[in-house]
């Protein structure tokens, strides 16, 4: 008899302990999910395009600001242009390329302390006027084939000045960088975005405007 009551405790014991555990794990996931989502009109891009290559320049060092402004490599947009993204993805896939996302939806925070440290209303909007990537509607996004390797563009990521332009005419930029750029301009534009006459690397919803700016 002392045996059996000393096996019921154990299955009790270890029955308790599994039951605090589960409840311990499933909190916190639940938890994180609240903390991470930016925004209940937002989804992550990586779950909407499963293998999609994420780079967010402002969740590091390597941007104008040199700082990291992310707090995470995340990216989020609203469902309509997670929806478009993936299209023009399916489209490059078939071309031999793939996207590589540069930058995505920006929180209004983010968007003031970009401002403070390059306060250029040519290249940055003011926080009073929002940025449509704070809309969930944008995204600055390159080219990589489809092992992961970037090709060749006109620039990288916000180097501004005329060969970042979107009419690709100096004659300085490469035949491989203007074809690649115009490779992935059409995918863009094939599948309902639009661009900005500055940056051959920013692209919007063609109906971005019908958006509202996503509030911190």
């Amino acid at each position: 008899m002392p045996i059996k009551v000393k096996v019921l405790k154990y299955e009790a014991l270890r029955y308790l302990i599994t039951a605090l555990l589960s409840v311990s794990v499933n909190t916190g996931a639940e938890a994180a999910d609240s903390i991470k989502v930016p925004h209940t009109q937002l989804v992550r891009v990586q779950d909407e395009i499963p293998g999609i290559l994420v780079d967010l320049r402002y969740a590091g060092v390597r941007n104008i600001t040199h700082k990291a402004i992310y707090q995470d490599s995340t990216a989020w947009l609203r469902p309509e242009t997670a929806h478009r993204l993936k299209l023009v993805q399916n489209e490059l896939r078939r071309q031999g390329y793939q996207l590589v996302i540069w930058d995505a939806y920006r929180p209004a925070w983010a968007q003031r302390k970009l401002w403070e440290a390059f306060p250029n209303a040519n290249f940055v909007a003011p926080p009073r006027q929002g940025s449509r990537h704070t809309r969930g509607t944008s995204v600055d996004v390159s080219l990589a084939d489809l092992q992961g390797k970037l090709v060749e563009m006109p620039t990288d990521h916000d180097v501004f000045g005329p060969k970042a332009s979107q009419s690709l005419s100096l004659s300085d930029i490469s035949p491989t960088a203007r074809r690649n750029a115009l490779i992935l301009r059409n995918a863009m534009f094939q599948n309902k975005f639009s661009g900005v006459p500055a940056e051959w690397w920013h692209y919007d919803l063609a109906d971005w405007w019908k958006y509202p700016l996503i509030e911190d």
